[in-house]
């Protein structure tokens, strides 16, 4: 399968998984939560995502995201639960 290949097969996977949440988006949206969806091939070379919220605000979730991975924090809320 060509790179191309794989990102378009990421692309409609993506948009499908986040098709099939549309009944949730509503709610989410109300409560302030937004859904993004990555797909990706593990060697380098295509990635897709698919998301409810503004690209600026995806990019900020993300940096949170793997600092908080990056210090080792996995999960909230942090404690017990969080080691687990």
């Amino acid at each position: 399968m060509t790179t191309d290949e794989k990102r378009d097969l990421c692309e409609e996977v993506a948009a499908d998984l986040l098709g099939k949440m549309k009944g949730y988006l509503p709610l989410l949206k109300e409560a302030g939560i937004g859904v993004t969806l990555f797909t990706y091939t593990f060697e380098p070379g295509a990635t897709a995502y698919i998301s409810t919220g503004a690209r600026e605000d995806v990019l900020v979730m993300l940096k949170e995201f793997i600092a908080g991975q990056e210090a080792g924090i996995t999960t909230e809320p942090r404690g017990e639960r969080g080691r687990g």
